[in-house]
């Protein structure tokens, strides 16, 4: 976590909640029941990123949460210099590609040397490749990076709940909890 974390998480973690109330707002206009669930369902869910994050920055630096963070934060660099091949690799998982960006000077820096590399067609190629948009809308900051990857989950946890008080409206309250 850098200095620009500092600067940045706090401005999207204030964008997100603008946004999240902007849209229950909308969605739940006369259900204030609903309102109040999704904003705290959002709100824990943002929170338990930064805790996260804390965690994996200040306790266990170096681990597995570095290594993706690493490579997804290296892909701007592998797309200034090889556009044709960085968008290959992001959407399709070119093979050429792949040791194209894990040979270049930068990445090997960056994550050469220490457990960070990885074998083509591992599964957490994928993960890393699902990163790199988050990450690049995140400006390259771990923070604002996870408050949006927390915010893309909690819309996912959001629907299944919606299903399920579809199927059991009595239980609202105890689903939301």
């Amino acid at each position: 976590m850098g200095i620009l974390d500092i600067f940045i998480g706090p401005l999207y973690l204030m964008i997100i909640l603008a946004a999240g109330s902007s849209l229950s707002n909308r969605l739940y206009a006369g259900d204030e029941e609903m309102k109040q669930y999704y904003m705290y369902g959002l709100g824990m869910k943002i929170f338990s990123g930064f805790c996260f994050v804390m965690i994996y920055t200040f306790y266990y630096p170096g681990g597995d949460t570095d290594c993706y963070f690493s490579w997804a934060s290296s892909w701007p660099t592998f797309l200034s210099r090889y556009p044709d091949q960085a968008i290959q690799w992001l959407i399709y998982n070119d093979k050429d590609s792949y040791y194209t960006f894990y040979f270049m000077p930068e990445i090997l820096k960056k994550v050469g040397g220490k457990f960070h590399v990885f074998k083509y067609g591992t599964p957490e190629l994928f993960f890393i490749r699902t990163l790199v948009v988050p990450t690049l809308l995140g400006m390259n900051t771990i923070l604002a990076t996870t408050f949006i990857y927390a915010s893309i989950s909690f819309w996912s946890s959001w629907q299944l709940f919606k299903v399920f008080i579809d199927i059991k409206p009595e239980m609202k309250r105890e689903l939301a909890i």
